[in-house]
């Protein structure tokens, strides 16, 4: 099943990634406890597809003319970060900011 996500911020999406066990902190160095110390990388986990959109754009109706003339819509960004998953599991959906499908989604799998 495929399922959209829009978070408030690119780090919110990731730390619903982490609680639904799909992200995980990588750390490349530990003290002498062994606990993680310095940089970290998120690391994928699991078999799954994520395509992060980020920030969507929808024209507002006006049209803006540009120093050649030329005419091109006015954009504004719609509320939130958003991206489309598919290959997990319903538990794990549940930890992550669903949204119902779009009309019009702005990008789709290959094959739907």
């Amino acid at each position: 099943m495929k399922y959209y996500l829009q978070a408030t911020s690119e780090e919110a999406l990731i730390q619903a990634l982490e609680a639904a066990n799909l992200y995980k902190k990588v750390y490349s160095e530990w003290d002498e406890e062994g606990n993680p110390i310095g940089d970290f990388e998120w690391q994928r986990e699991g078999q799954y597809d994520l395509d992060t959109i980020g920030t969507i754009y929808k024209p507002t109706g006006t049209m803006l003319t540009d120093e050649e003339g030329m005419e091109y819509p006015e954009m504004a960004a719609l509320e939130g970060f958003h991206a489309n998953i598919r290959g997990i599991t319903t538990e794990q959906a549940a930890l992550l900011p669903t949204i119902d499908q779009p009309t019009s989604p702005v990008r789709i799998w290959a094959g739907d």
